[in-house]
């Protein structure tokens, strides 16, 4: 199985929302429909939620970042539907910046 992680930008101002699009494959490559993708972001914001991909096996998740720094986003996808992370539930992260003015790049 493999998940695999894209955001709407690599950085954002304070205040802006970020959007996270979850890919969920088998093994074979072909996309998973209905397996529900677990999303936790640490750092800087904090956030979280569940969402299930519908039937192009993607979906997407939201939030918005109030303060300057750094978040990690975190996602794994549930294969088996017992809603607990297991050894072949794939994962991935990806990392968002956020600063309080578009002055300066990273």
């Amino acid at each position: 199985y493999n998940l695999t992680l894209a955001t709407s930008g690599a950085s954002a101002a304070v205040n802006s929302t970020q959007t996270i699009t979850a890919t969920v494959k088998d093994s074979d490559g072909n996309l998973m429909n209905n397996v529900a993708v677990h999303f936790k972001v640490t750092g800087a914001n904090v956030a979280n939620g569940v969402v299930s991909p519908g039937s192009n096996g993607k979906t997407t998740f939201s939030y918005t970042g109030a303060h300057a720094g750094v978040d990690t986003v975190s996602a794994w996808a549930d294969i088996n539907g017992n809603t607990t992370q297991d050894s072949n539930d794939p994962s991935a992260s990806t990392t968002i910046r956020s600063w309080k003015e578009r002055c300066c790049s990273w």
